[in-house]
């Protein structure tokens, strides 16, 4: 693991959230700063999300350069959304605390089990963990938490857009990762189709 990617990726992150802390403290009440803080850090999670999880079947599909270093630096991409979207656990939970409000264990369970699985998939990152575990049971933990992670994604943003919540954006976010998923199931479904043909 190269420690100068990993800062390439992470670095924006910090940089991202202390402007939005910075902007949302000075220019609104501390209520709205909170949940401000709690919406963007969330944003930039996903965005990074949207690369590790997409990148491999765009590059796959637009043989572009610029893909290609980005499916290269996927691993570090993904990082970065550990970093990202464990800012945002942080926010959102002084936010819940701050206006007293229990989302429910249910989304408490659900949204727990992702965050978890996103940790073991940080932790398994590093190239010695990947050989102790071997490649085909290290490719079905990332395979299952990166997939669960996206249905997370898309359930929240279907909520959103069901209860016309920032509609616009919300609607946008579900296309992205809907449509990701299914390219993602489209890609691997010819992949064992092209197996069985040529067995």
């Amino acid at each position: 693991m190269k420690s100068k990617n990993l800062l390439f990726w992470s670095l924006p992150v910090f940089v991202a959230n202390v402007l939005i802390i910075f902007y949302a403290f000075n220019n609104l009440q501390i209520s709205s700063a909170l949940e401000f803080q709690t919406i963007y850090s969330a944003r930039i999670a996903f965005a990074y999300f949207l690369i590790a999880y997409g990148i491999g079947i765009i590059y796959k599909i637009f043989k572009v350069s610029f893909f290609r270093f980005l499916r290269s630096e996927r691993r570090y991409i993904g990082l970065g959304f550990c970093l990202a979207h464990t800012i945002h656990l942080i926010s959102l939970v002084y936010y819940l605390i701050f206006i007293d409000f229990f989302p429910g264990w249910f989304l408490i369970i659900f949204g727990g089990l992702g965050y978890i699985l996103m940790y073991v998939m940080a932790v398994t990152s590093h190239d010695r963990i990947v050989e102790k575990l071997g490649l085909p049971l290290w490719k079905k933990i990332h395979s299952f938490g990166i997939n669960y992670l996206a249905i997370i994604f898309a359930y929240v943003y279907l909520i959103r857009v069901l209860s016309k919540e920032m509609i616009m954006v919300s609607s946008l976010f579900l296309l992205l990762i809907v449509s990701l998923m299914i390219l993602r199931v489209g890609k691997n479904f010819l992949a064992k189709k092209e197996i069985q043909e040529a067995t």
